[in-house]
């Protein structure tokens, strides 16, 4: 079967979603609801400003999909229309932000052993191109980006990295922020009696080069049943963070919590926490 490799963007992505994907620190009601190729998601979230209303409609047909994120205190406006028919393997998305009033253009092509991509950000005063090449065989992968910003033609950002994807593990190398930061990432689905339900761990490390600092994460997600999640993350700077999810079916609701502790203040009220139920199709 023919390889074909992540885009550079999407190196370390399992690991990074076990990290980042759920953690909600915020108190949220939403309701979502699906019909055909329409999906209409509404919900309410607390800020500091006070109560936020927040509208997300996605539109998908046969050719590719259009998007409208919107929240009420004016910090979100974003529109994305999205075509992937034009050739095989390339897709271009363009995307318009009313709050920074800036636009974007990315297109993304994916073949057998190769991906790339150019992405320009532009905004009244400030224009930055992005792009990056990766070449893949039998899982394998490797490849390098680039950030040019066009109003100081200078080269703002350059990385490099490769991936190997195994069935049930991925493992990735790859330099952030001017290659002054090597960082390493191991992703596995850990065998679990109940061939249904999913097991996850990940770690990753984080060596800056130009001093002796060094970071260690490591993350897990148990599925304890096909409704009952728990999820948990800690780190060598002390954060601690913890996840549960739980599903109902009948009426169809998911209810989250999610908490951050720091270690360093020695005491078991949480930095932040949040808690999210969604009503709908779940």
């Amino acid at each position: 079967m023919a390889f074909i490799p992540p885009l550079y963007s999407k190196f370390g992505k399992s690991y990074s979603d076990l990290l980042k994907k759920k953690f909600e620190y915020k108190h949220s009601l939403t309701h979502k609801d699906k019909v055909e190729n329409l999906e209409v998601e509404t919900g309410l979230y607390a800020s500091d400003s006070g109560p936020v209303g927040k509208v997300k409609v996605l539109s998908t047909h046969g050719f590719g999909e259009g998007e409208l994120n919107l929240e009420t205190d004016g910090s979100v406006l974003e529109v994305k229309g999205k075509h992937n028919k034009l050739s095989p393997g390339l897709s271009v998305q363009l995307t318009a932000n009313g709050v920074r009033q800036s636009a974007q253009v990315l297109a993304e092509y994916r073949r057998e052993n190769m991906a790339g991509h150019i992405q320009v950000d532009g905004s009244v005063d400030d224009t930055k191109v992005h792009s990056s090449v990766v070449l893949g065989h039998e899982g394998f992968a490797a490849g390098a980006s680039a950030t040019y910003r066009v109003q100081t033609s200078q080269l703002e950002d350059y990385n490099a990295g490769f991936e190997y994807q195994a069935q049930a593990c991925t493992t990735t190398v790859q330099t952030k922020d001017k290659a002054s930061v090597l960082s390493a990432s191991y992703h596995r689905v850990l065998p679990n009696r109940n061939p249904a339900l999913k097991t996850f761990f990940g770690v990753g490390v984080d060596v800056n080069l130009h001093a002796p600092l060094y970071g260690l994460t490591i993350a897990g997600e148990h599925q304890l049943s096909k409704d009952l999640s728990v999820k948990a993350t800690a780190n060598t700077k002390g954060t601690v963070a913890a996840f549960v999810e739980h599903r109902l079916d009948n009426p169809q609701i998911k209810a989250s919590f999610s908490a951050q502790w720091s270690l360093a203040k020695k005491t078991s009220t949480p930095d932040r926490f949040g808690v999210g139920v969604t009503v709908g199709e779940v």
